[in-house]
């Protein structure tokens, strides 16, 4: 039993249980296939196995919070708060310490609905189940089920567990949550030798999914978490959020700093003491080198930026449900997508009605009343599939079409039920692979028998076909021209059944198996998923944007090529994978086929997963398009998890981005928006950093000349909090015009380009040099210190300021753009000149800031060598065009895909 409960997961492929009789699976449990378990040793297993439930233990707020105060960045904050508190700095540590509230609280905030990702997947299964114990019948909490017991299952209730049925009567189960394909699927008992997939498990029934129509009973094989339902909800767990590119990207840049931050720091520190400065003056040294190179606003600027984004994207219809999205969404160069309810609607549809001779479309189905043939072939169709149950929302996929096709002929579902008396039926069974039904017939005084069922097996028992007025015999050429039509649509994956009738002995009551034979044909009835109207013209947007389209499905392969040519993801020189072979593939292997192929079907969920995985070690940035549970792992795993309107509350939970309305149509638009949005971050980011170096080399350049400090370190936070803080958020808010949507992305393209590092460093330089003669000069005539770091504070400030108005834009000079296109920058120009009068003559802050005030001459002195330094900035443009910099990524900032957590190594 030990081994069985061990392959009973998702994870196992190869054996049991249905690849054994119900018989030996009984066996295997000490069950019994008739009386069920003994009460006393059912509540014995409950120890052994548990409730029927999944893990909730999942500690996300307190793993989060560790993993944000344990960040490189952080650590150095933390620290610098503790050491100037230790030296009497409480201004300091105060301004830090804010800022590190901020960083986390927002984080946070952002992050505490994850608590919630397993109880959505508990909703998922039924309270209540019907069991057999002790050859007694009993409802009892599904969460009280264990391996071995007997359940009963019946048309409209959920399954609560893994089952391998035992008996099945007529019955359906719609799987889609599971597999992702529509429709219902038939079951049978009998075992299946040859190893498949889930979706051809036709002798299993999986927790989450429903019962469509008929009745069946089964042994439970697998609970709680080693249920595949239970799987997947663990699988969802272990994956955790992967961090997006930009969060790759930016660790990367945080121990960049660290590293960069302490060693420069120890080296000041070190160097100073050697020479016999006194430790507590060079500890303020490294300490104001650390402050200045440490870009407190980070978080909270990119925030900003991104929030601003978020919203324009919902304005394509796109919800952003981490902000992190928003970037990432224009990084993509893969969409993988689900085929049922993403590209397809995900219901089924009456296409054709197809006699002999004739031929009906939805749009002639309402000229029933003048086809006999049409309207006999919609009411046998709708009366031998049992599609009579009015408006019911229940019953197969199957019926539901059936019924709207009724209704589109105009037929009254009611009157036809009253005309026909229900005798008997036979049940579906896939050894027959036909539903009958026996019935009074009110033209004639023998009963009448429809029958519904595939062509196949239906077409050689037929001896005629109607035309609606008479009745013909059906020639070899005629039936083997049927079986062409019927193979043509299957090679377009559209599902096709036959409808033929016969009349029985007129005291017939009761149909046998003995009865489906010398038929009556009437109609092929042809159904389909349709494709979404706009999911074409979405792929073709997708492509043009240099995104490539790639379909998985776990459904036929003749249904996905079909779906993949009317949508135009299937290319003509692209190649089609199934599932049943990617397991005999090394990681490599798969990659190499993944780069011609299009589609990939009949694919389980850890499949799904898997191909992500070698697609992002590939380089490829990976964005998933699904709406099923069965596409929660594969939406947690991807770069960018994109879930649609109509998905289930486990895939948009675990989903990154929600897409209104349904299906691939604002995808297109989103994604150009998407790169807008990476170029406003990757402006925001070069304008802050660019800025934090110019502190940086300020201080290193005094430092290593020998003369005092040129700032103090609450200046520059300061600086870097509010001043720098006002125009980083403006930056963040320019209007889309200003900026372009960016490059067509390559694979995993670094945040900052060779251009962007030059432009950082000739920022730096354009502005120190102002900076540091001010400072030089005023210390020199004056010989006052806290005059002459007043001076450089002022001229440090204004000249950042400024310098915004050149980052708007990073190809287009400042001087033709209008100055009123951001208004928001305007507005912080304001602010922060204000804060820095404030900052320099309002007593407060002077003295926390550790400044004094100016006279006009020295406000017109900075502002005026200010500008200077602004035309300084202004002319990096043209600098880097003259040398032609190219857009390659800068090497040791551009991020490593990690591997898989808790994969597998394969060879």
């Amino acid at each position: 039993m030990t081994e069985l409960r061990a392959v009973t997961t998702l994870d196992d492929r190869s054996m049991l249980p249905h690849r054994i009789s119900a018989h030996d699976v009984a066996t295997l449990f000490r069950t019994d296939l008739v009386s069920g378990l003994a009460e006393g040793e059912a509540q014995r297993r409950v120890g052994e196995y548990g409730k029927n439930i999944f893990d909730r233990r999942e500690h996300v707020l307190l793993r989060s919070l560790v993993h944000r105060l344990t960040g490189g960045l952080t650590l150095i904050l933390l620290a610098a708060i503790g050491i100037s508190l230790a030296i009497g700095e409480v201004a300091d540590a105060a301004i830090i310490g804010i800022v590190v509230f901020f960083d986390i609280a927002v984080g946070l905030l952002y992050e505490s609905y994850a608590r919630y990702r397993i109880e959505l997947l508990q909703k998922q299964v039924p309270r209540l189940a019907e069991v057999v114990r002790d050859g007694q019948r009993q409802l009892l909490p599904a969460e009280q089920l264990i391996p071995g017991d007997l359940v009963v299952l019946r048309a409209g209730e959920r399954v609560p567990a893994d089952i391998r049925l035992s008996k099945v009567q007529g019955v359906r189960v719609d799987e889609a949550v599971l597999t992702g394909e529509a429709g219902d699927v038939a079951k049978f008992v009998h075992p299946i030798e040859t190893p498949v997939g889930l979706a051809d498990q036709r002798n299993m029934v999986f927790a989450g999914t429903t019962v469509t129509s008929g009745h069946a009973q089964g042994l439970v094989v697998a609970t709680g978490v080693r249920s595949v339902l239970g799987s997947l909800a663990r699988r969802v767990v272990e994956a955790g959020w992967q961090a997006t590119p930009l969060e790759h990207q930016l660790k990367r840049i945080g121990q960049f700093l660290g590293m960069g931050i302490l060693t420069a720091a120890a080296a000041i520190f070190s160097l100073g003491v050697y020479r016999g400065e006194h430790p507590a003056d060079m500890f303020r040294a490294a300490l104001t080198l650390a402050v200045a190179a440490i870009p407190e606003d980070l978080t909270f600027i990119l925030t900003i930026a991104l929030a601003f984004g978020a919203t324009r994207l919902l304005r394509h219809r796109a919800v952003v449900r981490h902000l992190t999205a928003a970037e990432t969404l224009g990084d993509a160069t893969v969409v993988v997508t689900d085929k049922t309810g993403t590209l397809t609607t995900g219901a089924l549809s009456l296409l054709r009605v197809e006699g002999v001779a004739e031929s009906w479309g939805p749009t002639t189905f309402g000229s029933a009343a003048e086809h006999s043939l049409l309207r006999r072939a919609l009411i046998g169709a709708v009366l031998g599939e049992g599609a009579d149950s009015g408006d019911s929302p229940r019953g197969s996929a199957l019926e539901r079409a059936l019924r709207e096709g009724v209704r589109a002929a105009h037929l009254d579902l009611p009157a036809i039920r009253r005309l026909f008396a229900l005798f008997s039926t036979l049940a579906f069974d896939s050894k027959y692979r036909y539903r009958a039904s026996l019935y009074s017939d009110t033209d004639s005084p023998d009963p009448i028998l429809f029958v519904v069922g595939a062509p196949e097996v239906l077409l050689p028992k037929c001896s005629g076909f109607s035309t609606g007025a008479e009745y013909r015999p059906l020639s070899e050429q005629a039936r083997g021209a049927l079986l062409g039509r019927v193979a043509d649509a299957a090679s377009r994956g559209t599902r096709v059944l036959a409808v033929c009738s016969r009349h029985l002995a007129r005291a017939t009551r009761t149909a046998t198996h003995h009865d489906i034979a010398h038929l009556t044909f009437l109609a092929l009835l042809h159904f389909e998923d349709p494709v979404r109207p706009e999911a074409a013209d979405a792929v073709r947007g997708l492509r043009a944007a240099g995104v490539r389209v790639l379909l998985l499905t776990g459904d036929h392969r003749g249904t996905a090529e079909a779906v993949g040519r009317a949508t135009g993801v299937l290319r003509s020189e692209g190649t089609v994978l199934e599932g049943v072979n990617l397991d005999t593939l090394s990681d490599r292997l798969l990659a190499d086929h993944l780069v011609s192929a299009d589609i990939v079907a009949r694919v389980d969920p850890l499949q799904k997963e898997r191909i992500i995985t070698v697609l992002q070690q590939r380089g490829e940035i990976v964005g998933m398009l699904g709406d099923g549970i069965n596409d929660a792992i594969a939406l947690r795993r991807a770069d960018l998890g994109i879930a649609v309107t109509n998905a289930t509350d486990v895939a948009k939970d675990a989903s990154d981005l929600v897409l209104l309305g349904g299906g691939l149509s604002p995808l297109a638009a989103a994604v150009r928006e998407g790169r807008r949005i990476r170029e406003t971050v990757r402006t925001v980011l070069l304008f802050l950093f660019s800025t934090n170096l110019t502190e940086i080399l300020a201080v290193g350049v005094t430092l290593f000349l020998g003369f005092p400090l040129p700032f103090l370190p609450a200046q520059l936070l300061w600086v870097n909090v509010v001043s720098d803080g006002t125009a980083d958020v403006a930056l963040a808010l320019e209007p889309p015009g200003t900026r372009p949507g960016g490059p067509t992305p390559g694979r995993r393209r670094g945040l900052f380009q060779k251009r962007d590092l030059a432009s950082m460093l000739l920022t730096a330089l354009a502005i120190v040099p102002p900076v540091l003669v001010t400072y030089f000069w005023v210390l020199e005539h004056t010989g006052d210190l806290t005059r002459a770091r007043t001076m450089a504070f002022a001229v440090l400030v204004s000249t950042q300021v400024l310098t915004a108005f050149s980052y708007r834009s990073l190809e287009t000079s400042m001087f033709r753009l209008s100055p009123v296109g951001n208004p928001w920058l305007l507005l912080s120009t304001v602010l922060s000149f204000a804060l820095l009068g404030a900052g320099i003559h309002w007593v407060p802050l002077s003295t926390l800031l550790g400044t004094v005030p100016l006279s006009a001459f020295e406000w017109g002195l900075a502002l005026g060598v200010s500008f200077l330094g602004v035309l300084g900035v202004e002319a990096r443009k043209v600098l880097i065009r003259l040398f032609g910099l190219e857009e390659q990524p800068f090497p040791a900032w551009t991020p490593l895909r990690a591997a898989a957590p808790n994969s597998s190594p394969r060879p």
